[in-house]
């Protein structure tokens, strides 16, 4: 029987060439270790890299199955995701990391076989567990510890009403087959335990497809707040189905944003959310139309790098923005903005002056992960912003 796999466009065969290609590169440190060090004595060389290879190349088979079957229609049985899958993906993220380490730990290693004879062989073979002790930890551990964060935005010519006004912003959760259920659970708690005015989600819900839906229900009704949950869709919220990731989100009782806006209670506040910019459904001065002049903005928007004529809209006092997930991988223990993501954006995590003195833009690292499900350096997060009246911004 003929497997029913999703169609693979040009992009997608495009974007799994890449996928494939960089996991081969990331693993070749650590097969060219294993060709040269770490042959058994029994068999010859040749046949020692043949065997490296072909292992390679199977070994890598948990990836290729991902690649075929991306889009996520029907649920993922629990065998394959947490015997198979993620296990495969901690072996994954090892690859990386032990190309990494192995260039730091190089004079290390090298003073140690010409000083004290001490044998190459086991000195990267140390290496080797570190990484994939590094590894693992980037899948079950750090990718499954939420952390909360709180940034103290100022204003000026903030409302006094507005002084110490609290949101808390999620983003990026992509539901899925590697996003338990009580993860999200914690997460909403957090967001519960903020106390916020408003909460905000900005985007990506889902990864692919439609079979992960109740799950976005269930987290978006978990979460409370004062005035309510407002939310914007991103590109993901559109892989795989068109209103699906909307509608789960709205019978979760947010208040989905798609080119609108709406005023918060009896507050001189709008809340304004566009529509995804990379399917290319945006419109900011849709948004934007029914503001009063005299209120201040919270504007939504998944893609920080598509905000279109912000100076045009004064009233629009604070961008809150995701999409980049901070790269997902960042400098332990240094930076979370010293990432990956700057690879590609100049904004990836934190806050921003967009406009001097009046509009500021917050880039949310998300919750979930796109792609390999890893994480390290930056965190799974949960941002409370709290307005300020006046003062400087930190």
């Amino acid at each position: 029987m003929a497997l029913d796999l999703p169609r693979m466009d040009a992009w997608r065969r495009r974007f799994t060439r890449r996928v494939v290609f960089t996991t081969w590169a990331s693993q070749t440190p650590l097969l060219l270790t294993a060709a040269m060090v770490w042959k058994p004595a029994a068999i010859s060389r040749s046949l020692w890299v043949t065997l490296l290879l072909v292992g390679m190349l199977v070994g890598n088979l948990p990836l290729y199955l991902r690649m075929l079957d991306w889009r996520d229609h029907t649920r993922r049985s629990l065998w394959r995701v947490w015997a198979l899958e993620l296990p495969y993906f901690a072996l994954f993220a090892s690859g990386f990391a032990y190309a990494i380490l192995s260039v730091l730990s190089a004079p290390l290693w090298l003073i140690a076989s010409a000083m004290y004879a001490y044998p190459l062989a086991n000195s990267l073979a140390i290496v080797a567990v570190m990484s994939w002790l590094v590894g693992s930890y980037a899948v079950f551990v750090r990718r499954l510890w939420p952390e909360t964060k709180r940034v103290e935005v100022h204003l000026e010519d903030l409302d006094p009403s507005l002084d110490g006004f609290v949101i808390t912003q999620v983003s990026d959760v992509h539901c899925g087959p590697y996003i338990p259920r009580w993860f999200l659970m914690r997460v909403a708690r957090l967001v519960c335990e903020s106390d916020a005015d408003l909460c905000a989600v900005t985007g990506d819900m889902i990864t692919e497809g439609e079979g992960y839906l109740p799950e976005v229900t269930a987290f978006v009704s978990a979460l409370k707040a004062r005035h309510g949950v407002y939310a914007c869709l991103g590109n993901h919220d559109y892989f795989g189905t068109i209103e699906g990731a909307r509608a789960a989100m709205t019978l979760g009782g947010a208040a989905v944003l798609c080119n609108e806006g709406a005023r918060v209670g009896e507050l001189a506040l709008f809340v304004a959310g566009v529509d995804d910019a990379w399917t290319k459904r945006s419109d900011e001065a849709l948004a934007m139309a029914q503001c009063p002049s005299e209120f201040a903005c919270i504007l939504l928007s998944h893609d920080p790098t598509r905000l279109g004529d912000l100076a045009a809209h004064p009233q629009v006092r604070l961008v809150l923005s995701g999409h980049t997930h901070a790269g997902q991988l960042a400098v332990p223990f240094v930076s979370e903005r010293l990432n990956v993501g700057r690879l590609k954006f100049a904004r990836s995590v934190g806050l921003f002056a967009l406009i001097a003195k009046r509009t500021w833009l917050y880039v949310h690292p998300g919750v979930g992960t796109s792609g390999p499900p890893v994480r390290l350096g930056v965190a799974p997060t949960v941002t409370t912003l709290v307005l300020r009246a006046s003062g400087p911004t930190r």
